[in-house]
């Protein structure tokens, strides 16, 4: 039985090794990058 790190805790059952282009770039259009990007870096502290 694998160690339960955050790895295989949220590892899909079946992953998509090898996904259909269309299908990535249907799932892209979805997602508001800019939005994720800012909450993303809104945290960042330079030392």
């Amino acid at each position: 039985e694998p160690f339960e790190d955050c790895c295989t805790i949220f590892l899909p059952k079946n992953p998509v090794i090898h996904p259909k282009l269309e299908k990535v770039r249907e799932a892209e259009k979805a997602m508001d990058i800019d939005a994720l990007v800012a909450k993303a870096v809104e945290g960042i502290e330079i030392l």
